[in-house]
């Protein structure tokens, strides 16, 4: 039996509606395995940002397709992928639609348009236009493959406290960078020095680009790595924050997972942190924020301020005593 294997390449829209810790869990195996990587949508637009709904996205991939026979491999591996999500974090079913392949960069591209956080910052995809008012601060944002477009709740969170705690100065540590959304905002708020790290070479090269796009590339040094060092893969890393930072940092950023900042915090994070120097933590879930809140604890670490967005959480700390 013959299919027809036409020279033109299609597109596979699979799309879930999830909240809570499945928005991470999909996005992560879409960044993974579609291209372009995974897409947010709010299900309800307008909803309010401490509502119930405002939590609640459409998480999108997009898939390449050559033939029909890749296009029932590909449904069948995401909606596997998405049962096993589905057994440890609720869902709802995939939902598919074939593009033409004229369709889908409009398509992918559509879900970003520009957004205005807190009272000054704007998120300006690359390919849209802006009137920018006298006082907005426009970042402009090609978020690639690269978790951070500025639409994710523990984004949000981390961008509206940097715009409350950023001061023109200081030096900032932005830890698991992706996209390099808060470092740029950093910058683009009056911080001196930057350094933005993430483990994920893809996220580099994105975070790189998008920090040389909005002109700071003299500020922002983006490199592969983390804080604290895991080993000799990182001793760049620590050898540019001692150089850039040698009585701590005045800011640090940590945007990841509750269970990844926890350990971070427990192997010594806060020995970064200059002696009145605040951390904006976020990309915590409302069931593992007392897992967070313990390490801050045994850490001496003093939460300052705790907001939160649909099941997100965020929190601004301190040194006791600071």
């Amino acid at each position: 039996m013959k299919h027809n294997n036409a020279s033109r390449v299609r597109w596979l829209e699979a799309r879930v509606r999830a909240d809570g810790e499945a928005v991470e869990a999909i996005s992560e195996y879409f960044n993974r395995v579609s291209t372009g990587g995974a897409v947010l949508e709010r299900v309800e637009p307008a909803a309010p940002p401490d509502s119930p709904e405002a939590g609640l996205y459409w998480v999108i991939g997009y898939f390449p397709i050559h033939h029909t026979l890749e296009e029932e491999e590909c449904r069948r591996r995401v909606e596997e992928a998405v049962w096993h999500i589905n057994q440890v974090h609720p869902t709802g079913p995939v939902q598919f639609k074939l593009l033409e392949d004229e369709d889908w960069a409009e398509a992918w591209k559509a879900h970003y348009r520009p957004m205005k956080l807190g009272e000054r910052l704007v998120i300006k995809p690359t390919w849209c236009e802006w009137q920018a008012q006298p006082d907005e601060v426009i970042i402009e944002l090609d978020p690639g493959m690269a978790f951070g477009t500025g639409l994710h709740p523990s984004t949000q969170l981390c961008l509206r406290a940097l715009e409350r705690y950023c001061r023109p100065g200081q030096k900032v540590l932005d830890l698991g960078c992706g996209s390099g959304i808060l470092s740029i905002a950093a910058g683009k708020l009056g911080a001196e020095r930057i350094l933005a790290l993430d483990i994920d070479a893809l996220a580099v090269e994105v975070a790189a680009d998008n920090v040389a796009a909005n002109g700071l590339a003299e500020r922002v040094l983006v490199l592969q790595g983390t804080l604290p060092p895991r080993g000799e893969e990182d001793q760049r890393a620590v050898d540019e924050a001692v150089l850039m930072a040698p009585q701590g940092f005045d800011l640090m950023l940590v945007n990841i997972l509750a269970e990844v900042i926890a350990t971070m915090i427990s192997h010594g994070l806060d020995a970064w942190l200059a002696p009145d120097g605040l951390m904006i933590l976020s990309g915590i879930i409302q069931e593992r924020e007392e897992l967070v809140q313990d390490a801050l604890e045994e850490a001496g670490l003093r939460v300052v301020e705790r907001q939160t967005q649909g099941d997100w959480v965020g929190f601004v700390v301190r040194k006791t005593g600071g």
